[in-house]
């Protein structure tokens, strides 16, 4: 299994009013900038959906974290079987399409 090597720390959304763009960054004290989610020109409903976006971008090392765990407690835990071999090509899956 491979490895993320995007930029490490722990990914912030920096949503500010009054701009078109919410900011993804790393909670440290370089300020290193990850992402920018842009809206369209203040459509409420996209307004909402940047910060979501914005939201999701930012937990995306954690969520990947977690991938990780939960497949090494899969397999430690679970008696190999077709649902279980199932499982882990589908968490392989989505980790290997966040870290390629």
């Amino acid at each position: 299994m491979k490895e993320f090597k995007g930029t490490p720390g722990k990914w912030l959304a920096k949503l500010e009013n009054g701009r078109n763009a919410h900011d993804i960054i790393v909670d440290r004290e370089d300020y290193a900038w990850v992402a920018s989610v842009h809206q369209q020109f203040h459509d409420v409903a996209t307004v909402e959906q940047a910060e979501a976006n914005a939201k999701l971008i930012a937990a995306a090392p954690e969520l990947l974290e977690l991938a990780f765990k939960f497949r090494s407690d899969l397999i430690n835990m679970l008696h190999q079987s077709p649902a279980r071999d199932n499982r882990i090509a589908q968490i392989d899956e989505v980790i290997n399409k966040a870290i390629s």
